[in-house]
């Protein structure tokens, strides 16, 4: 596909790939990539359509910028894709109306309390260590079994262990969290992307849990469950 500076260009409406790269810049300058979803009309709905280095993903991760090796340099050979879900790996999802306002909700992400009373799934319990609520902060989650299960836990027997950076904290609208298990199996330890979006109605808040690039080894049923437990549990507590 060859681009041409302020042209449109026709994209396949399959999965897409597209990599961007250079081949020689002046000194101090780099390459900013952004992405616009257009609805059927051919718009921009909003703020949440527009994918760029500090919104790195749609709100149901259908597009996805990975800039994850770094700015795009022709010394390192270092580039920047803008994936669709097909090519990036599994998406799972929950959504949930909650009476409660997108602030109070979003407080309900970012107080350690808070997030450790709903967070776990059914027949587990929560701690959380070391918690930075700020963007590029983060935090470990460390879920206990209430029985050790039969194929045991991603990290220890009855444990399931998590560091979690912040990529995007947005008051009241958006919160996205790059997820890894600290697990000696592989698999289990490739980083998944949790965005949790916060959309007013006129009678509460439509709250999306949405997984991107989950890991294969997690069974989906099981974790889209524990998606919609964990709004169940928000709702509990903040309605």
């Amino acid at each position: 596909m060859q681009l041409s500076q302020g042209a449109n260009a026709p994209v396949p409406s399959g999965p897409l790939d597209l990599t961007i790269r250079f081949e020689s810049r002046p000194a101090g300058l780099d390459v900013d990539i952004s992405a616009y979803l257009l609805d059927a009309g051919g718009k921009v709905r909003g703020d949440a359509d527009m994918i760029f280095y500090n919104q790195p993903a749609s709100p149901d991760g259908a597009v996805r910028l990975d800039a994850a090796a770094g700015p795009l340099s022709p010394a390192t050979g270092r580039e920047s894709d803008l994936k669709t879900r097909a090519e990036r790996g599994r998406i799972d999802s929950a959504t949930r109306v909650i009476l409660a306002s997108p602030r109070s909700l979003f407080r309900a992400f970012v107080d350690p309390e808070m997030l450790a009373s709903w967070r776990a799934p059914e027949g587990m319990t929560a701690r959380i260590e070391r918690f930075d609520p700020r963007a590029k902060g983060g935090y470990r989650i460390v879920l206990t079994y209430a029985e050790e299960p039969a194929t045991g836990g991603k990290t220890s027997p009855r444990e399931d262990v998590a560091d979690i950076r912040f990529l995007e904290l947005t008051p009241d609208k958006r919160i996205v969290e790059e997820v890894r298990f600290v697990s000696d199996v592989p698999d289990f330890a490739e980083p998944m992307t949790i965005t949790a979006s916060f959309e007013r109605l006129v009678d509460g808040t439509k709250v999306t849990l949405s997984a991107v690039d989950v890991p294969a080894v997690i069974d989906a049923e099981t974790h889209k469950a524990g998606l919609a437990a964990a709004l169940r549990n928000l709702a509990l507590l903040t309605e």
